[in-house]
Order: C-alpha cells, then sequence, then structure tokens
C-alpha cells in the first residue's frame, strides 16, 4: 500500500517502474513469473525506498540483554534489560540517507544500496 502512495506522489519513479516492468513482461502476461520480476531492480528499489520511508512498524522488535549484560555501539547495558530501535528513526538519519523525507529509490541501486543494506530494518535485524 505504501510504494502505491509512494509511487502516485512521484509521477517520475512511476513512469520509470512502468518502463522497466513493461520491458520485461510480454504484453499477454497477466501474472509476472519469478524469474522475471527478480531482475527488475527498479521494482524491488521502489519496495525498499517504501518501506525504509514508511516501515510496516515504528518500533522495532524489543530484544533482551543477555543475564551477564551487553556491550552496544560501547556502552554496557545491564542483564535482562530490554533494549529497542526504532525503524522510523534510523531510516531518517541524514548521515545514512541523505534526503531522508524524499523518495528516491535509486539510493538502493548499485553499490549505494549495497551499503545501505545494513541500516534497513523494516522488518527488524536478527535476533
Amino acid at each position: 500500500m505504501s510504494c502505491m502512495y509512494w509511487l502516485l506522489k512521484n509521477p517520475f519513479c512511476m513512469a520509470k517502474l512502468r518502463e522497466e516492468v513493461d520491458s520485461a513482461l510480454e504484453p499477454d502476461e497477466v501474472v509476472a513469473p519469478y524469474d522475471k520480476v527478480k531482475l527488475l531492480l527498479y521494482l524491488r528499489a521502489c519496495l525498499d525506498e517504501s518501506l525504509r520511508i514508511t516501515p510496516p512498524t515504528t518500533f522495532g522488535l524489543p530484544r533482551r540483554t543477555p543475564p551477564e549484560g551487553w556491550n552496544i555501539l560501547g556502552e554496557f547495558i545491564p542483564g535482562d534489560t530490554t533494549v529497542s530501535i526504532s525503524a522510523y528513526v534510523t531510516h531518517r538519519d541524514p548521515n545514512i540517507f541523505p534526503e531522508p523525507e524524499s523518495c528516491v529509490p535509486e539510493r538502493w541501486l548499485g553499490e549505494q544500496g549495497k551499503d545501505l543494506q545494513p541500516h534497513f530494518i523494516a522488518f527488524s535485524a536478527g535476533a
């Protein structure tokens, strides 16, 4: 749902995505086969960007530190402490995502996109 919202708000992105899809699919293909969909890099970029701007949940999944405590980014956190990180806040860090309030699917393409993946926590991250 949020992907369609951002595409409608950004006609250039919608046109670029439509061009990619039209060039990959045959006119008579009603259901896109996975072997073609997996090659639609701009589609993936649009999905990732919409999840970055509008994550499914604003709060991360709570985790607990082990009983003996844990160091997180150089800070000792006592044992059995609930910790979490907000995807909404992380995805708006301008040091990681320039123009964080703008819909820029291109940020997910190429090497830049690979570099951003560790910071993409729309569905939380690991256990």
